[in-house]
């Protein structure tokens, strides 16, 4: 039976005489599910059940755009090719060229017409297939969001119909957001290189060959893909005097290192030999 004391609300108060039965416990199911319904919508209660500091989770990088490790402030977009400007986010424009600058407040200013988006890799996306999820942006000081359900690797995209700043892109699980997240700029940092990764170094004393010399780079993690090299190099002897000019370059991924092949015929005599790349390995998803 249920309790003949009840809280303010309505809900049972028990004593020891009382006893209680499954359908009293179901009436007050009944009774919390709509005081909640009342005040809060669906998607606020499961993050008050999840608790008042659950933080949903971003499936995406750098959602702030504020890496920039290719270290331009201003790119130049095209309508025949993708292009990256911030780490992982790349733009294409609907046709002719256009620019995407960073502006003084460390935001992208977002031509007309620029399609921008982050795409993930395959087995990432097979992960959440069919799901909902949601879009959430910051353009021109005003958090938007986009629900969408995940069909493939374009997690995030949005074409730009006026002129606009971009402060924050995001893409969480779920059927709505309320806010954009924290900035998790040191771990971004760490995984961006996966796809992304500046070489300013002085790789030493490999002994040479006269038809293949191997230098080898540690990178902070495995890499996607084997990359392209960007940049220039230089293959000096132990005692910098001597420049090698007549060489190829190749290069190839194991794990988190990567192999500098490098193939002479210069005929100097070099016996060991510094490598100085100085640019970047670039394993992003062009496709």
């Amino acid at each position: 039976m249920s309790s003949t004391n009840k809280t303010e609300m309505g809900f049972n108060q028990w004593s020891l005489a009382d006893k209680p039965t499954m359908e009293d416990f179901n009436a007050d199911n009944a009774l919390t599910e709509q005081l909640l319904g009342e005040r809060y919508t669906k998607a606020e209660i499961d993050q008050k059940i999840r608790g008042a500091d659950a933080v949903p989770t971003s499936l995406i990088l750098n959602n702030y755009l504020y890496i920039n490790q290719r270290g331009q402030s201003s790119y130049t977009i095209t309508s025949d090719k993708w292009t990256y400007f911030a780490d992982r986010w790349r733009a294409k424009t609907a046709s002719g060229t256009a620019t995407i600058t960073r502006n003084p407040k460390g935001r992208w200013d977002i031509p007309t017409g620029v399609t921008v988006q982050q795409v993930v890799e395959t087995n990432q996306s097979n992960y959440y297939k069919n799901r909902t999820a949601v879009h959430g942006s910051i353009i021109n000081g005003k958090f938007i969001i986009e629900p969408f359900t995940i069909t493939g690797p374009v997690f995030y995209e949005h074409t730009f119909d006026y002129a606009a700043e971009l402060a924050y892109a995001d893409v969480i699980l779920g059927e709505t957001m309320t806010q954009a997240l924290p900035i998790t700029t040191w771990k971004d940092q760490f995984w961006c290189q996966r796809y992304y990764h500046p070489v300013y170094a002085h790789i030493p004393g490999s002994p040479v060959l006269a038809n293949q010399t191997s230098f080898f780079h540690a990178t902070p993690i495995e890499m996607r893909v084997t990359p392209v090299f960007i940049g220039t190099t230089q293959l000096v002897d132990l005692n910098w005097t001597k420049k090698v000019t007549d060489y190829t370059l190749k290069i190839i991924k194991n794990y988190n290192y990567i192999r500098f092949d490098t193939i002479k015929s210069d005929g100097l005599g070099i016996t060991t030999a510094n490598l100085i790349p100085q640019g970047a390995l670039d394993a992003e998803i062009y496709d």
